[in-house]
């Protein structure tokens, strides 16, 4: 976890890792067996996350619905991993700001006054309301309730009407949290002790550095949208990376234009885990020239999945990204943002538009039927095909984070 420290000092802005130097601990393992969870699920669960990718099981239905198992995930994975927050182009400008949660903890990510990016808690120190929400921008951050401000280095600046009260305000700051960048993206980890973010992605590059963020902009003024699912995250999460399904859940929002059929693993680890398909009915808008990209990627898309959260689909006609936040054991706040090349902007995005509302409504009809199914209390491990090797790579993620172990073999250039 954080420093505990943190709630009762106003700490110093957050630098990035490769600020901090070379003698940081890395992330502690934690280690599931010292919990006094159920022996046979303990081995169903060992066997499934410590699988070989290229041969990949199931995760065991109580995964799914074990609320013991769940505490853990969310202090042990959420509340200590890098997490997706926003676009580092969503907030550009002196005090822009994105609030998120992880794991349901409320945070803000801010550019301050001097461009620098940092990453504090949302709750006012006062009586602990959720100071700000969603996108925008701000002179300094005040609280919705009794009007605390903060500055946008989290200091507390003023506390109306306190009377004869003494207000400690080096006791009242928000916390500060970890944060960093990369591939024009920003990411928030509450711990510190967390494994640099440069060595995390090694050699993800690979796959999406041509896709440059400066040339892409956001489709919705308002960013992006959030919404709840009722299922496990880890139903939400597997859906979301896995291309296995297109052909029968959405025949005609993707599959007809992103086929199932020659999505091939592209490369992974228990770090990431990307998968690579064609594209179909492809025709490039009129006049554009993509400056980035060559023929391959005009004609394939590539997805990545960044355990404990994040999906992202690269494509050279736009960039998606999906974050999954759990709430609940059986509830999940999806994160969803789009970005086209500039170039394109003012095009009709109509018919996109149209079929991600589709695919969406099916991915959340068929994930509750899953959610319904997993509630089995039988012991079963299924075997996966081929193309959910990357779902084998988060089962692996899992399994390290579980156990403190990794199946040692790495598939293309995962690190």
């Amino acid at each position: 976890m954080h420093n505990p420290h943190a709630a009762w000092c106003c700490p110093l802005p957050v630098q990035r890792r490769a600020e901090m130097g070379s003698d940081m601990k890395t992330a502690q393992e934690f280690k599931i067996g010292s919990r006094g969870f159920d022996p046979d699920f303990v081995s169903d669960l060992r066997s499934a996350t410590l699988a070989p990718p290229e041969t990949p099981l199931a995760l065991p239905y109580r995964a799914f619905w074990d609320g013991q198992l769940f505490e853990v995930e969310v202090s042990e994975l959420f509340a200590r991993d890098w997490i997706l927050a926003c676009r580092e182009q969503e907030i550009p400008n002196p005090g822009d700001y994105r609030s998120i949660t992880i794991g349901g903890e409320p945070v803000v990510v801010v550019r301050g006054k001097d461009r620098a990016l940092r990453a504090m808690s949302n709750v006012c120190r006062h009586r602990g309301t959720m100071i700000v929400e969603g996108y925008g921008t701000a002179q300094r951050l005040e609280c919705p309730y009794h009007a605390w401000t903060y500055g946008l280095d989290g200091k507390l600046l003023g506390t109306p009407y306190h009377g004869n009260v003494a207000i400690d305000k080096e006791r009242n700051c928000l916390p500060t949290y970890q944060v960093d960048t990369w591939g024009g993206l920003v990411f928030v980890s509450m711990a510190d002790d967390v494994e640099p973010l440069s060595d995390r992605l090694r050699g993800l590059e690979r796959l999406t550095e041509r896709y440059v963020p400066s040339r892409y902009v956001p489709l919705f003024r308002r960013r992006g949208r959030d919404f709840e699912v009722a299922a496990n995250w880890k139903q939400v999460f597997e859906n979301a990376m896995e291309s296995y399904h297109l052909f029968k859940v959405h025949p005609k929002t993707l599959n007809d234009v992103v086929p199932t059929k020659g999505f091939v693993p592209a490369g992974g680890s228990h770090r990431w885990g990307a998968s690579e398909g064609g594209k179909a009915l492809w025709t490039e808008p009129t006049g554009f020239d993509p400056p980035t990209v060559g023929q391959h990627e005009c004609t394939h898309r590539v997805v990545v999945m960044i355990p404990p959260s994040m999906v992202a689909l690269y494509d050279h006609l736009f960039l998606s990204y999906l974050v999954v936040d759990p709430v609940a054991i059986d509830r999940t706040v999806i994160r969803a943002t789009m970005f086209v090349p500039r170039e394109l902007a003012d095009n009709d995005w109509t018919d996109m538009m149209t079929r991600a509302e589709g695919f969406t409504t099916e991915d959340v009809e068929i994930v509750g039927k899953v959610a319904a199914g997993n509630r089995s209390r039988s012991r079963h491990l299924g075997q996966l095909v081929e193309m959910e090797r990357i779902v084998g790579h988060f089962h692996n993620y899992l399994g390290l984070r579980f156990f403190g172990e990794s199946h040692s073999g790495v598939s293309g250039a995962g690190g």
